[in-house]
């Protein structure tokens, strides 16, 4: 569990964030590793598609190495997360879970890979519409997600769907 001065600290540089005149695919870049290790030890941003699949927008890891599995990571349906619209997780990683995540050999391979030992996915909720989903995982400890831990990451996600909206406004 992360501490209330770190839950702090990574709302200010996310909220920050929105101050600055970087593009976009910058800011939700920046965001990604802004959580990082306070909230787990991936994060990835996949935003929807106006078919309704999702398509990863950034990513990050702790891990330098695990970068490009975090990057080339098919996106997960969060079916749950995203027609509850609320934050969802869960735990452990045994063989059974990895097959109920993943839709194809290949995405299960990538997910034995990481070890995600926990996840956290909360909604990127716009006006009206679900814009996207953001992932925290924790993939290096036994650590837990905690209420607290679900707070911090749904005012990441509101801050991260003000920057995609914003930008989709800009675009009209």
């Amino acid at each position: 569990m992360i501490r209330v001065d770190q839950r702090i600290a990574v709302l200010a540089e996310t909220a920050a964030l929105l101050g600055e005149a970087n593009s976009p695919a910058q800011v939700l870049a920046r965001m990604t590793r802004l959580g990082l290790p306070h909230l787990g030890d991936l994060c990835a941003i996949d935003l929807t598609l106006d078919d309704g699949s999702l398509s990863r927008a950034a990513s990050a890891h702790v891990l330098a190495e695990k970068e490009p599995l975090v990057a080339g990571l098919t996106p997960l349906p969060r079916l749950t997360a995203i027609a509850s619209r609320r934050a969802a997780g869960g735990a452990g990683a045994g063989p059974a879970i990895l097959d109920r995540l993943a839709v194809s050999a290949d995405q299960r391979d990538q997910l034995e890979r990481l070890g995600p030992r926990a996840w956290l996915c909360v909604p990127l909720l716009g006006s009206g519409s679900v814009l996207g989903i953001v992932t925290f995982a924790v993939t290096e400890s036994d650590r837990r997600y905690s209420r607290a831990d679900r707070q911090l990451a749904t005012v990441v996600a509101h801050l991260a769907a003000t920057v995609i909206q914003s930008a989709r406004l800009r675009d009209i």
